[in-house]
């Protein structure tokens, strides 16, 4: 596999317990590969482990890829790898970009739900479908606002009136079931792209099937869990 070396150009920290990197070319200036929204790398890490990583930045820019990692506590040690042993100036070995969750060609409205971590492909996605003018929305589902990533972007003009935000800690219904409300209200013909915990995507894909909505209008990212039943 061909790698291509980059250098952390910066590093900050995006959520609690969520790091970002920026990654830019570390010998010259040339194009870096597109990507298109939903593609991720495999970055290799300084203790011989690999790991995919979404990349959460613009799709149009070229010069620059940006991904966000969450430190899991009972993780094999990739992400604790990523959180205390790379920083800014540290150059890494990357793939180049590959898409096994990409946007679909489909006319017509997209809903983009994010569950923690999980924004870090749907923001690709964001971007790209206001660049194209396309209707669509994005709801970030978090247990609160210190654990979301990327608010400023998120809440920026470019994007703020299509992005609806739910955290646990500021609703005023403890019973309150946003996502069963989401899906209720939507069309049969929306596609919807998802990414999130295992729980997330599970009850995402239980209510899709129980609403006897199409399949192939509900496309997931498991980021290595459990893939949902539709």
């Amino acid at each position: 596999m061909k790698t291509l070396d980059m250098q952390v150009a910066r590093r900050w920290q995006a959520a609690e317990g969520i790091e970002a990197f920026e990654l830019l070319p570390a010998h010259d200036s040339a194009a870096l590969p597109a990507f298109d929204a939903g593609a991720h790398i495999t970055v290799h890490l300084p203790n011989g482990q690999r790991r995919n990583y979404s990349l959460c930045g613009d799709p149009s820019r070229r010069d620059r890829y940006r991904i966000a990692v969450l430190k899991e506590a009972s993780g094999r040690g990739g992400s604790r790898c990523m959180h205390e042993s790379v920083h800014a100036g540290d150059i890494l070995k990357i793939s180049a970009p590959r898409n096994d969750f990409p946007l679909t060609g489909a006319s017509g409205h997209t809903v983009l739900l994010a569950g923690g971590v999980g924004v870090t492909p749907l923001l690709a996605m964001a971007y790209t479908l206001q660049a194209r003018n396309a209707s669509f929305e994005l709801h970030y589902f978090a247990r609160s606002r210190a654990k979301a990533a990327f608010l400023d972007e998120l809440s920026a003009p470019a994007l703020s009136d299509k992005v609806r935000l739910h955290f646990d800690d500021e609703s005023a219904d403890a019973n309150a079931r946003p996502l069963q409300t989401i899906l209720a209200a939507l069309a049969l013909e929306v596609h919807v792209y998802a990414c999130g915990p295992a729980g997330f995507l599970a009850f995402l894909g239980q209510a899709w099937r129980r609403q006897g909505r199409p399949a192939d209008h509900f496309h997931f990212e498991a980021f290595g869990a459990e893939v949902p039943e539709i």
